[in-house]
């Protein structure tokens, strides 16, 4: 028996030329993992196999998004310009968005307020950036005094 036959006969795979033989031998274990090869290498099983092996309802799409809070105050005039609030975030209008908000922080409802306060939240200023264009300007300064001084 030669090298090449005695290899062949401890392969694993099948030794299929064109057209012979199947891509996974009949003893290989299934792989829990999908097939590679993106949107048209499709499953060696029968859709129906398929079906049947993945068990229980569809999962619902993960997000990174986390759902809006439930703001307070439903039905009273605070409660409405915080959702107004809302949506101008949403769109992106922060001027008129700041307007609505910024008496509503001082308002007697403690919820409306703290949620006012969130809202506003949103849209302030990182105290990081600034702290890291404090920097940038320092920088920029040192540098300018070093070459011009």
């Amino acid at each position: 028996m030669s090298d090449n036959e005695e290899s062949e006969r401890q392969s694993p795979l099948p030794t299929g030329g064109a057209g012979g033989g199947s891509a996974r031998p009949s003893d290989a274990p299934e792989s829990p993992l999908p097939p590679a090869g993106g949107a048209g290498g499709g499953s060696a099983r029968p859709p129906s196999e398929e079906a049947s092996k993945s068990a229980g309802p569809p999962a619902e799409a993960r997000t990174a998004v986390l759902p809006e809070p439930e703001l307070p105050g439903a039905g009273t005039p605070e409660g409405d310009a915080l959702r107004r609030a809302l949506v101008l975030y949403q769109l992106g209008n922060y001027a008129e968005m700041r307007a609505i908000l910024t008496p509503l922080t001082t308002g007697k409802d403690p919820k409306i307020a703290d949620a006012a306060s969130a809202l506003l939240r949103r849209i302030a200023v990182d105290p990081v950036q600034i702290g890291f264009l404090v920097g940038c300007l320092a920088a920029i300064l040192a540098i300018a005094f070093h070459y011009l001084g």
